[in-house]
């Protein structure tokens, strides 16, 4: 695996962690406050590509 590859993998994670922190600091505080927060259906998980560098993490081919 390049480093580019492993960046681009620990950025996605990194930006998806981010992403579900605050979705679920937000919906904390909006119960906190009394607000409803469920006026939008929940958005379906996020899939990965079927050919995603992570698929070949720890491999040496390249």
């Amino acid at each position: 695996m390049t480093q580019d590859m492993f960046r681009t993998i620990v950025n996605e994670t990194v930006s998806q962690n981010i992403s579900t922190i605050v979705s679920q600091t937000v919906s904390q505080m909006l119960v906190e406050l009394g607000i409803p927060g469920n006026r939008a259906p929940p958005a379906p998980p996020a899939q990965q590509p079927p050919n995603h560098p992570s698929r070949d993490v720890g491999r040496d081919d390249d």
